[in-house]
């Protein structure tokens, strides 16, 4: 009874409970979630005025490159990021670029393919990452929970892609051009089958972790939900639904450059107001400027525009050969940053649980002693398998030409 009585209790400092949002409610369904339900009228107002090939050029160009400047930033002007992985950052792009230069230069399609296997793969894995930032700022569901919408986002993103007659169709006459043993007689059916079975599973699974979680009383991300609900949703719509493929193939890649660009901007602000070992550069860009906020967002997006006005320059070069060349350069940039997104964003590092605001950044994964070697040899091991991929593609193309 002594504390009803105690005159500071009733002034005491309650501790600040840690958001369940990345920006908040509003920006989070602006710019992460909803923000489909934007893009959307946007692109069929679009449409009237140009045709689907046109509108997916210049989204091509200025949002899929251009997007992948913010994880050149953070690879080369992060020093304690270079640091830590500098070999793969000295290494990778002088092995990518020569292979992507002799694939484009001799006009084979083998690179095209993995380019788009790996991109559908890059934006199902950017869903299942800002998943887990939810999970996370939520108290998160433990490794179940995390197993379970990496299955969600394989499942739907795949099913999506198998129920695509034109998608399945873009893969099979690639591997086809690549000299691959394909032909029309594959069991697409059967598989298309077995993939929803898989995918009806895996959601079933994942809604009784939901319930279960709400009978005990324990906290779920709402944001999550959402996001994972109208993610699904617009990316079968875009590749099933809607006739006009290609404006769909616009479309949600509008979605995931906006979704890119503003986490980017969100963790580079907060990594520079931390006082990390971040570059010049970096700290140039995303310094807190409170009223010129706006200026430096909008050199932030000009510097993305900029860099992918390289796509609009490649179109107005005369001599093939240069042009294929170019177009190799672009596959580089594209496959280093695929790659690169598959490491520095992690949400189980530490520095980046805080630069994401997600609690308890000091208790994050601190990696066992053992854990370098077995991710060094797994790492090893996924590029071996790829640079094996890689090298029976471009000799049975060189031997269907021949």
């Amino acid at each position: 009874m002594a504390t009803e009585t105690n005159p500071t209790s009733s002034t005491a400092v309650l501790p600040r409970v840690a958001s369940r949002w990345i920006l908040g409610p509003w920006r989070d369904m602006v710019f992460f979630v909803a923000t489909p339900l934007l893009v959307l009228p946007l692109g069929l107002a679009m449409s009237m005025q140009a045709s689907g090939e046109r509108i997916l050029f210049w989204v091509l160009a200025f949002g899929a490159l251009g997007h992948h400047v913010p994880g050149l930033l953070r690879a080369y002007g992060d020093r304690e990021l270079f640091l830590r992985f500098r070999w793969r950052f000295i290494i990778v792009p002088l092995v990518l670029l020569p292979i992507c230069g002799l694939f484009f230069v001799d006009q084979l399609v083998g690179m095209k393919l993995i380019v788009l296997a790996w991109g559908i793969w890059h934006f199902l894995m950017q869903t299942y990452g800002f998943a887990r930032i939810y999970d996370a700022k939520s108290g998160g569901g433990g490794r179940a929970s995390g197993w379970l919408d990496w299955g969600l986002c394989v499942g739907w993103f795949g099913a999506a892609v198998l129920h695509s007659p034109r998608r399945v169709g873009e893969f099979l006459g690639m591997a086809y051009q690549a000299g691959l043993p394909i032909d029309w007689s594959l069991p697409i059916g059967t598989i298309r089958e077995c993939w929803d079975g898989f995918t009806l599973v895996v959601t079933a699974l994942a809604l009784a972790q939901l319930g279960w979680r709400a009978l005990r009383g324990q906290t779920f991300s709402g944001g999550k939900l959402s996001l994972l609900v109208i993610s699904f949703s617009f990316f079968w719509y875009c590749n099933v639904s809607l006739t006009n493929l290609v404006l769909g193939i616009a479309m949600f890649e509008i979605f995931h450059d906006i979704q890119y660009l503003a986490i980017v901007w969100s963790f580079n602000r907060r990594r520079v107001d931390s006082g990390a070992g971040v570059g010049a550069v970096t700290r140039f860009l995303f310094r807190n400027s409170g009223s010129l906020a706006g200026l430096w967002i909008g050199l932030y997006v000009g510097i993305v525009l900029a860099y992918g006005s390289l796509s609009v320059i490649v179109d107005r070069v005369s001599s093939e050969q240069w042009r294929n060349l170019l177009y190799g350069i672009i596959a580089t940039s594209s496959l280093l940053h695929f790659y690169y997104d598959g490491f520095i964003w992690k949400v189980r590092e530490a520095s980046n649980r805080h630069s994401l605001g997600v609690g308890d950044a000091s208790a994050a994964s601190s990696p066992a002693a053992w854990r370098p070697t077995a991710v060094a040899w797994r790492h090893c091991l996924a590029w071996l398998a790829l640079a094996g991929v890689a090298f029976a593609l471009w000799l049975t193309e060189r031997q269907r030409v021949r």
